[in-house]
């Protein structure tokens, strides 16, 4: 049996359906809007299975232990200091290793701007996963998203938690990038 939330410790921030409808009527949250993020510490038995796929981006960031995700019919194995972007509408199951589950910063992403960045961080459903050159900052980010989500559900907290997703989803498109030009 795995389990989708409820572990010691954690975070989780859900936005309600008519609040994210009436977000993406907002200017500022029609480009970028978090519906959901959280953190799950040492998530023994975490697992999710979408068969017709989210209606967000997900991007879970792995700071410990391990997980595996499936994706498009292939495999993934995620570890720390690890991202795994699954996009849109594509069916997808993760689970949290048995041995060493993991501790994830995770969130759900939706809006106009989400396409260009997701395409300049550059992992497609058969490459879903990468390493976070500077987790620290990028878990911090993730933080703040839950900070703003936690304080409460106006306009202003939600425009917050989308200028820092906004600002992680650069960051790591920049890391990236700097991964490539680096090759070159």
């Amino acid at each position: 049996m795995y389990l989708r939330d409820g572990f010691p410790g954690q975070r989780l921030h859900v936005l309600p359906a008519p609040l994210i409808k009436q977000a993406l009527q907002r200017k500022l949250t029609s480009r970028m809007l978090v519906t959901d993020a959280g953190y799950f510490p040492h998530a023994a038995l975490h697992g999710r299975v979408r068969r017709a796929g989210a209606a967000q981006a997900i991007l879970i960031m792995c700071a410990d232990g391990g997980g595996w995700c499936e994706l498009a019919g292939a495999h993934h194995e995620v570890g720390p200091n690890q991202l795994l972007i699954i996009p849109p509408r594509l069916p997808h199951r993760y689970y949290a290793d048995a041995q060493e589950p993991w501790s994830i910063w995770w969130l759900h992403v939706t809006g106009e701007d989400v396409p260009d960045l997701l395409a300049a961080i550059g992992l497609t459903s058969s490459a879903p996963t990468a390493a976070i050159t500077d987790s620290y900052r990028a878990f911090g980010l993730a933080e703040s998203i839950c900070d703003d989500m936690a304080r409460d559900e106006t306009s202003a907290s939600l425009a917050a938690a989308a200028g820092s997703a906004w600002n992680l989803l650069a960051q790591l498109a920049a890391e990236r990038d700097g991964r490539s030009k680096a090759r070159e």
